[in-house]
């Protein structure tokens, strides 16, 4: 036996040996010779992490960091609880990645109390999923000591985030430690810590904070500025994780924060409440801090705090604890229950059951650490010592220290410390037990983590009753038991706040005879903020606000709930002090204040805001020190620009008088030197109101009274600034005074100066060039200088180039000048007279134009191959200054005409040809100066005339060189010819006289006398020559002696045969005596001629009378000729003066236009019936068919194939008093080509006329006037004069004449209107041919459209009130819709109270032209209702009542029809499951056609969880009558 048991205590020692073996070299890594564990790898680390899973392992232990380490495995991370001290050694531990689903997160869980973290430098990414909470960058929930220490990286959670610590609770310190990188958390995010309610000191925040917005589903177009729509919807649970205690040191602080700087940005522009540079929210101390960074949020956004908020005693009794507890805990099973119930339901039914589990259970958890604890005494001061004297916090949990007492009436647990956010909740049912509004926690001190959990569970209740409706059964019973349990909780707690025995006084602790520099809870002191500030309500340069927050409706505070007996006992517990701010400070809403925008209660005492600018955009309140304060403002100095609505002033901008509710302010003992440049009602160098109390309050200016108007002795008084320098306690920033010259953020000039000081402006400095961009100082006039002042270098792009305001159909700009110009710059154009003259240009006749182009020859000039046909236009060009000398200018011809010449002239000089360019369609020119004329003038192509005419001229020239070569060569013929005869004549007497001895025989003489022939006119040659030569000078000579040639060959042949003396037989013709005899014949005969040849030629000669034959020769050449040159006169006149048709040509042109546009004016009578309409009518062609839209009175008709179309498509038959007026151009054009038309002519304008009567004006009357008129009038003539300028017809009137009772007066006027946009609808209906049984419309339908038109006219005026009822949504309000057209153009304006928005297109601004939040645009939404309740009236059959003073239509809404206009009354309807189940529309409609009112209603039921709720809609157009205009930066940002 023995040896057994010695066997098995060796086993048991072995086994203990093995076991510490193992251990071995673990405990060798971690410990060193010096006690301390050393970390010297990422391995080490993470042993670490693993060993400190048990609270109490590392209490007492010393981890030493020896070098830096980069971490690439985090999955043992983070480090659960460290209880000891971690020295970093300056080093860093980087690539820290914590993404798993853990809280607390950081490199450390949890820092435990006493534990000290110091010297090390972290850096890496801290994103874990799951619920997020306590999340930092080093550790997640600190109890003990972190200093100097730094972390770079990003860290992002929901709740209690920050770059240092998640949460520092009441034993936390976190000292010198710095923060960069960025920060993002849904509910209390601090660039250090997230939620401090112990000590941060001398902490450095360089990490951005919340920069963009912590949800995605939330931007700008979710926001609404003014609505109070919105406030339903941010009170709905699912908007919680808006962005919410923000600051750049800590995001929520019941504790201390000393000497501590923000450096970066904070915050995301209109997202977020309660954003500060140091603090999101703070009712703890804040210690000579400051913040340089940019600060951005929605409500409550200041640059040292978003909002204060009181520091509270309240004592809560252990009943109402343990109440609270047994409440708990059947919340709890009723939870269970329902998860039991819900298994195999709805997924999102059993998240939220199982998410409301877990609030619950830290809900008891929390409440079970409200027990007996004891409360430290001590506080960390700025310099980091500790005082015994001052108590700043305690206890555990947020609510500061607890105390617990006995005394004979029972027990109390006494809280102290902490804020008003949180205990106390209102949760509003109804007796089923149905949530029916949203859960809104009350003000009450926070409780710390029950707080969290109640408003978790809050949350949870809400969104399990959104997922369960419609749910029925068991379930749905169980959810109505959680509901009625979960009232009954936060009944209990609020309770705890409002119903305890002994009021008021019992709850809260008057201090008020407290000194203030003794309070340290509820207290901003010594601060300075230099950063800019930018909110939308409650922006202050040191704190948005001091109020009391509901933590679940940020939108609202609390104190205006508030009890007489409550502020004033808060007042010296909530306290800004000895605070200087010199950031700018701007708001777009209400509040606005140097140090605080919105002061409900506190004490404010010894601040000053300096050298900076406060704005309130589009809002009220505003003030140097205080937008509006219901508290106490003493003994503060306010040097500052301001300007705003109404309410400005250099101290506040109003007070608050003691009421009922008990609000009050007191301002006194405060001095201004303030400048206000803007602000439209109520303003004061001290106070815009003097709503309040004002005492001793003094201000120095030359032109502001002290409040509203007037000065006020002992309360509002003027002093000099020489009285004001003899201050003893005088800040130094109002003894000096500095001028500052800045471009690009960048100080050009800075110098001195003295009050009332002028700067000449030789002394301000020339501001810096920018490539591309004109400059200018914003403002040059600095004289009588009173304020520290900037003046800033304003950069703007060059407009390249200025548009006229004249435009052609396509809607391009007839004139464009390039050039360099400023933001405003404008030209003027205006048309000038035609002075075609000036350009060799003539009307009139072939021969007056002729002249005119020509007339260059007076100058010594000659004609032009392109001549001058036409002036089109002259225009004049005011040109703004730019700088330059030369400019290029675009001129867009008429009708897109190339052929132009363009003429410039300067300063009425001569006018010049310009060099021409094209750019497109534009023709470009050159010109300088600052004005210049020009002419656009058509040209025509003559060098076509010219070759025609020239080559006219060669033809005859060529003709008559062809006749007279012609005549000389038969003139040399016929001289030959008679020297040829003449030697024949001369051989022939020779024979016949036998001069010849050697007479030859018979036989001989004929061969004789032909070799004799030749010779003799070879020697009759030369003496014949002069003969010759006379006879060619001659032309009857030269006849003559043509004429003798063939004599001349007869008498040579007749020579052989002269006859002998002895007579021949008769018998032979051919013997030598019958042809002696023939020859001596011959030889008289040639005698004869030679004789007569020789008469001609001594006497004068006298021409032949000319051949028949030879001048038709010429007739067709010249015919030819007459027609080549009218054929060039008609080429060169293009028939431009052809005068007969010219009145039908005018109208016919117009006519043939696409589009044809006129305006349109009828008045017309005849007995009782009359007919007044004024008509813009526009005629185009869709695929070919002609289609008529015509405007009347705001009604728009579409005419084509004999019907009249809606804008929906519905048809009627043309007829009734809607005639289609584009016929009436038809009609005339063929009344003037028919009929005779007179014409007159003055100046530039041409009149023509003409009367229409019988059929022609019946068919007139018809086109002008109603069926009703047209059948019964009796009528005689119509007159119809045109009138036309430069070419155009311009205007066509009517008038009846000699027609008894018939009155006609009508007018046509052309324009240059764009072409109709035809509505689908109309086209698919005409091209279906839907219009063989369409009616005619009736007087009702029309009655009504044109009443309709005055809310569809160009110009409008009309009041619109809105209303609904529908569960979370109510409204009721009335916003002023005005409508005007300028130019062409369509501008809106809508108004609700002081908020004005403009709008046209698709643009939307504001008064001085800036964009405007989508909060504004929404309210440009609210004129869709007219254009909805038209095309309902158009689709519909409206029903009409005669009713005394006037007429009721009326007309039932279909689904749809109420779904659309509900959504414009309450756009939020649309989140809502709501049906609707009747709808209608009423218009009232008085005896004379006018418009007087639009009704609209909708009801049905909202549908809830397990009943419905009823919902009611309504909005009433009422036209109204006031002048609208548009201030000038609005229509500038908004002209197109």
């Amino acid at each position: 036996m023995k040896k057994t048991n010695h066997f098995y205590r060796f086993c048991a020692l072995a086994l203990s040996c093995l076991l510490l073996i193992s251990l071995l070299p673990v405990t060798q890594v971690l410990a060193d010779g010096d006690g301390a564990i050393h970390i010297k790898s990422a391995e080490d680390l993470r042993s670490l992490a693993h060993s400190c899973t048990l609270d109490s392992w590392s209490r007492g232990k010393t981890v030493v960091l020896d070098n830096d380490i980069e971490l690439t495995d985090d999955d043992e991370l983070p480090i659960p609880t460290f209880g000891g001290t971690f020295n970093g050694n300056g080093h860093t531990i980087s690539g820290l990645s914590i993404t798993q689903s853990v809280s607390p997160a950081g490199l450390f869980g949890v820092l435990q109390k006493d534990a000290v973290i110091k010297n090390l430098n972290v850096e890496g990414t801290v994103t874990p999923s799951g619920d997020s909470e306590n999340i930092g960058g080093i550790v997640g929930e600190n109890h003990g000591t972190i200093e100097s220490c730094t972390f770079n990286g990003s860290v992002s959670g929901k709740r209690s985030v920050g770059g240092i610590a998640g949460r520092n609770l009441a034993t936390g310190i976190v000292r010198a430690c710095d923060a960069s990188g960025a920060i993002f958390g849904q509910s209390m995010t601090g660039g250090i810590v997230g939620e401090n309610l112990g000590s941060i000191v001398s902490c450095r925040g360089r990490a951005y904070v919340n920069i963009e917005s912590t949800d995605p589903s939330i931007d700008l177009s979710n926001l609404n500025l003014e609505f109070s729509l919105d406030l339903a919807k941010l009170s709905r649970a699912d908007m919680l994780n808006t962005a919410t205690d923000t600051g750049g040191i800590a995001g929520y602080s019941s504790g201390a924060i000393a000497s501590s700087t923000n450096y970066a940005a904070v915050g995301y522009q209109h997202i977020g409440y309660n954003i500060g540079g140091v603090v999101g929210r703070s009712s703890g101390q804040v210690l000579t801090c400051s913040n340089e960074g940019a600060i951005c949020g929605r409500k409550d956004v200041g640059g040292i705090a978003g909002q204060m908020e009181p520091y509270i005693r309240m004592e809560i009794s252990d009943g109402l604890l343990q109440q609270l507890k047994t409440q708990l805990n059947e919340l709890s099973g009723l939870v269970n229950t329902a998860t039991n119930h819900a298994e195999g339901g709805s997924n999102e039914i059993a998240s939220r059951l199982n998410s409301m589990s877990g609030y619950v259970d830290n809900a008891a958890n929390e409440l079970n650490n409200v027990r007996l604890n004891a409360s430290i005494d001590s506080v960390i001061t700025g310099d980091g010592s500790h005082s015994s004297d001052t108590l700043i916090g305690g206890g555990k949990g947020a609510a500061g220290g607890i105390d617990h007492e006995h005394s004979d009436s029972g027990h109390s647990t006494t809280i102290w410390g902490g804020s008003a956010a949180g205990a106390g909740a209102s949760h509003e049912g109804n007796a089923s037990g149905t949530v029916t509004g949203s859960t809104q926690i009350v003000a009450a001190p926070d409780l710390g983590g029950l707080t969290s959990s109640i408003n978790g569970l809050s949350s949870q209740v809400t969104m399990l009753n959104n997922a369960a409706s419609g749910t029925v059964g068991t379930l749905a019973n169980d959810i109505r038991s959680i509901n009625n349990k979960f009232n009954e909780l936060t009944g209990t707690l609020f309770s705890a706040i409002s119903s305890l025995s002994g009021g008021t006084g019992d709850i809260i602790v008057d201090t008020s005879d407290v000194d203030i520099d003794s309070v340290t809870f509820g207290k901003v002191s010594s601060c300075r903020n230099s950063g800019a500030v930018y909110g939308d309500v409650n922006t202050g340069g040191i704190t948005g606000s001091m109020t009391i927050e509901y933590t679940l409706d940020p939108e609202d505070d609390v104190t205006g709930h508030l009890s007489n007996i409550y502020r004033k006992q808060y007042e010296y517990r909530s306290i800004i002090q000895k605070c200087v701010n010199t950031g700018d400070v701007a708001g777009k809403r209400s509040y606005v204040g140097g140090i605080v925008g919105r002061m409900d209660l506190g004490y404010l005492t010894a601040c000053e805001t300096s050298s900076c600018t406060i704005t309130n955009e589009n809002g009220s309140y505003t003030g140097g020190i205080a937008g509006l304060t219901g508290a106490t403002v003493h003994g503060s100095f306010s040097k500052c620009t301001l300007s705003g609505k109404k309410y400005v002033g250099g101290i506040v901008g109003s007070g608050v008088q003691e009421n009922v509710d008990g609000s009050g302010s007191t301002v006194s003992w405060n001095y201004s030197l303030v400048d206000i440049t803007d602000c439209q009602q109520y303003q004061g160098a001290i106070s815009g109101s003097d709503t309040g109390t004002f005492e001793h309050n003094y201000y120095v200016s030359d032109d502001l009274p002290g409040i509203n108007r007037q000065g006020y002795t002992g309360r509002a008084e003027p002093i000099s600034y020489a009285e004001l320098l003899t201050l003893p306690d005088l800040p130094e920033s109002m003894k000096s005074f500095t001028l500052t010259f800045v471009a690009d953020d960048k100080t050009v000039l800075s110098r001195a100066f003295n009050y009332g000081d002028s700067i000449d402006e030789s002394d301000i400095p020339e501001p810096p060039a920018k490539s591309g961009c004109h400059v200018h100082w914003d403002r040059t006039d600095l004289t009588n200088l009173h304020f520290d002042t900037v003046v800033t270098a304003v950069y703007g792009a060059y407009t390249p180039g200025l548009a006229s305001e004249q435009t052609r159909e396509s809607g391009q700009a007839v004139i464009l000048v390039e050039g360099n110009y400023n933001d405003g710059d404008a030209i003027t154009v205006t048309a000038q007279p035609l002075t075609p003259a000036a350009f060799d240009v003539q009307s009139g006749t072939v021969l007056d134009r002729m002249k005119g182009y020509f007339s260059c020859l007076n100058r010594g000039e000659m004609p032009s191959m392109v001549a001058n046909a036409e002036v089109l236009e002259q225009w004049r060009i005011e040109l703004a200054d730019d700088g330059q000398d030369t400019h290029t200018v675009r001129y867009l011809p008429p009708d897109g005409q190339k052929e132009l010449r363009i003429y410039t002239r300067e300063d009425g000089g001569s006018w010049q040809e310009a060099d021409c360019g094209t750019m497109g369609s534009y023709l470009t020119f050159s010109t300088s100066g600052d004005s210049v004329e020009f002419a656009a003038v058509r040209t025509l192509d003559v060098w076509g005339i010219w070759l025609g005419v020239l080559a006219v001229l060669a033809v005859l020239i060529l003709i008559i060189v062809l006749l007279v070569h012609r005549h000389k060569r038969k003139a040399r013929r016929r001289a030959e010819a008679l020297a040829r005869s003449a030697s024949a004549v001369s051989q022939a007497e020779q024979i016949v006289r036998g001069e010849d001895a050697n007479a030859p025989t018979a036989d001989e003489a004929p061969a004789k006398a032909d070799a004799a022939a030749p010779a003799a006119v070879e020697e009759a040659t030369p003496a014949d020559a002069p003969v010759s030569a006379e006879s060619t000078a001659v032309p009857a000579a030269v006849a003559v002696a043509a004429t003798a040639a063939p004599v001349v060959t007869a008498a040579v042949e007749g020579a052989e045969s002269v006859p002998t003396s002895e007579p021949a037989p008769a018998a032979d013709p051919d013997s030598i005596e019958a042809r002696l005899a023939r020859a001596e014949e011959e030889l008289r005969l040639l005698r004869e001629e030679r004789e007569a040849r020789e008469n001609v030629l001594t006497q004068p000669a006298v021409p032949p009378a000319p051949k028949k034959r030879r001048r038709r020769r010429f007739l067709p050449i010249l015919i030819t000729i007459l027609v080549l040159l009218g054929a060039a006169a008609a080429f060169f006149l293009h028939s431009d003066f052809k005068k007969d048709l010219e009145a039908y040509r005018l109208v016919e042109a117009r006519v043939k236009e696409d589009p044809m546009t006129m305006d349109v004016t009828v008045d017309a009578s005849y007995g009782k019936i009359s007919l007044s309409a004024d008509a813009s009518v526009a005629r185009t062609k869709k695929d070919g068919a002609p289609i008529t839209c015509i405007d009347r009175d705001g009604a728009a008709l579409y005419y084509a194939d004999g019907a009249i179309y809606l804008e929906n498509g519905k048809s009627y038959a043309v007829g009734g008093a809607f005639p289609n007026y584009a016929e009436l151009m038809d009609e005339t054009a063929e009344l003037c080509r028919t009929l005779t038309v007179t014409k007159s002519v003055d100046g530039q304008e041409k009149r023509y006329t003409l009367t229409a009567e019988g059929d022609d004006a019946s068919t007139l009357l018809r086109l002008l006037t109603s069926d009703d008129i047209a059948n019964a009038a009796s009528l005689s003539a119509i007159r119809v004069d045109l009138t036309a300028e430069s070419g155009e017809l311009m205007d066509v009137s009517f008038t009846a004449e000699n027609s008894g009772d018939l009155r006609v007066e009508a007018a046509a006027h052309f324009t240059d209107a764009l072409a109709p946009v035809i509505p689908d609808d109309v086209l698919t209906a005409i091209h279906s041919d839907s219009n063989d049984d369409a009616s005619t419309l009736t007087d009702n339908a029309l009655r009504l459209l044109g009443a309709w038109g005055e809310l569809t006219a160009d110009d409008l005026s009309a009041d619109i009130a809105l209303s609904a009822d529908c569960g979370p949504i109510v409204l009721n309000s009335t916003l002023q819709y005005d409508r005007s057209s300028i130019d062409g153009q369509s501008y809106g304006s809508i108004r609700k109270n002081t908020l004005a928005v403009y709008f046209s297109g698709s643009k939307i601004c504001d008064a001085d032209g800036n964009s405007v939040d989508t909060a504004s645009q929404q309210l440009v939404d609210a004129t869709s209702l007219i254009d909805l309740c038209y095309q309902s009236i158009l689709n519909g059959s409206a029903g009409c009542d005669k009713v005394s003073d006037g007429y009721l239509y009326g007309l039932s809404l279909d689904s749809d029809a109420m779904s659309e206009l509900a959504a414009a009354i309450a756009p939020d309807i649309k989140a809502q499951n709501v049906t609707f189940s009747s709808g209608r529309i009423s218009v009232r409609v008085s005896e004379q056609g006018e418009l007087q009112s639009v009704n609209i209603s909708c009801s049905g039921a909202l549908h809830l969880i397990l009943s419905d709720a009823p919902v009611s809609l309504s909005a009433v157009i009422t036209p109204a009558d006031r002048a609208f205009s548009i201030p000038q930066p609005a229509l500038n940002a908004l002209k197109q």
